[in-house]
């Protein structure tokens, strides 16, 4: 075989990418090996000769194996950014989590937001279209009848005997998740109260849901007092109260919608309570 066609064979099979040498390369390699002189150690006087048989059988395996080798190396190699590289793309790294900013008033844009009453701190996510109506609660406009939507944050202390008149008739309910829920059930102008187990952010609680009906009753009714605040409810109102006990303080997640809210925008809210991360501060 000669020079030329011994290349060609070699040419084509590094181009194949294959893992096993073609017979037309072996053969070109064997037949080299046996028909190319041999030099031996400078030291001994100079003479050609053929190597035996079972040498140039060996020499020529050799051969191939290390041009198999390098052949596989090449064709393996990270930096051969060929279609026949097998390099694994590397990971990208996982984007580093947003900060929460306060809530505040005014509309807010989307991301992640957070409130911080007394014992914890709690997160949120926002889509577009949301406003902080104070530090503690968020909505859409218009925010109360007829098709408004909120969502708050409160740790009611007082309940009112008399809803009508919340200044005058506030009435302290005592610490647990049990004694804020039966307190509100059992408020006058309350109707179709449920009430059921709920969980979030891994801490348990009730979720109590019902009605304000005050017709013909010119009032605005309170539901519960934090100190000074007193939560008032329109006529018509549907009440979300979430009562959870976070590590022994007890935390009111209020969810308010009105007879024309879009069904969009209570889904909506019922979204970023599924989003909310509460976490004990003390």
């Amino acid at each position: 075989m000669s020079d030329r066609s011994f290349e060609t064979a070699m040419h084509t099979w590094l181009e194949d990418g294959s893992d096993r040498t073609p017979p037309a390369a072996i053969d070109a390699v064997l037949l080299a090996v046996m028909t190319t002189p041999q030099e031996r150690d400078l030291r001994i006087p100079r003479r050609f000769s053929q190597m035996p048989t079972y040498m140039r059988l060996a020499a020529g395996i050799a051969i191939v194996a290390v041009l198999g080798v390098g052949a596989l190396v090449y064709f393996n190699d990270g930096s051969n950014v060929g279609p026949q590289s097998t390099a694994a793309p590397s990971a990208s790294p996982a984007p580093a989590s947003t900060p929460a900013s306060p809530l505040a008033e005014g509309p807010l844009a989307p991301g992640r937001y957070s409130y911080d009453p007394d014992g914890m701190r709690v997160t949120m996510t926002l889509p577009a279209g949301w406003s902080g109506v104070s530090g503690s609660a968020i909505g859409k406009a218009p925010f109360e009848l007829p098709s408004g939507v909120g969502l708050g944050f409160a740790q009611p202390t007082t309940v009112f005997r008399d809803p009508c008149a919340p200044a005058t008739s506030a009435e302290p309910v005592g610490p647990t998740v049990d004694n804020l829920v039966a307190a509100l059930a059992d408020l006058p102008n309350v109707t179709g109260a449920t009430q059921v187990d709920a969980t979030i952010s891994g801490f348990s609680g009730t979720h109590l849901t019902f009605v304000v009906d005050t017709t013909g009753i010119d009032c605005v009714m309170g539901l519960y007092g934090q100190g000074s605040f007193i939560r008032a409810a329109e006529n018509g109102q549907r009440q979300d109260l979430w009562v959870l006990d976070v590590g022994g303080t007890r935390l009111v997640i209020d969810g308010a919608t009105f007879p024309e809210t879009l069904a969009k925008d209570r889904a909506e809210m019922l979204a970023i309570v599924d989003t909310l991360v509460i976490e004990p501060t003390d």
